[in-house]
């Protein structure tokens, strides 16, 4: 078994104009400069068939790394993110974020 410890953040977004999903990613991907995230990955869901219970309805989504707790409320906090989250917000339909702590 895999065993660590940090804080995942996964975010999906249903977009008003799927056309505008490279924007957003081009967006997305500026959060990794900032210094607590570990990594980052961003880009449309997995075209599969694996039944109808994957849900492939939304536009882009992606997963970031922290090392703790702590880190996630300075990423949280900081200017970039709190500007590029409220961008965000304004051309998407929907946005679904959570945090999973392991």
């Amino acid at each position: 078994m895999i065993r660590a410890n940090g804080v995942k953040h996964v975010a999906r977004f249903w977009l008003k104009d799927p056309g505008d999903a490279p924007q957003i990613e081009r967006r997305i991907e500026q959060l990794a400069g900032i210094p607590q995230v570990i990594d980052l990955i961003v880009g449309p869901p997995l075209d599969s068939d694996w039944g109808r219970q994957i849900d492939k309805s939304y536009d882009l989504a992606f997963v970031m790394t922290f090392r703790d707790l702590e880190d996630c409320r300075t990423y949280f906090l900081d200017g970039l993110h709190q500007r590029l989250a409220g961008e965000i917000e304004r051309i998407a339909e929907r946005i679904e974020a959570f945090y999973v702590e392991y």
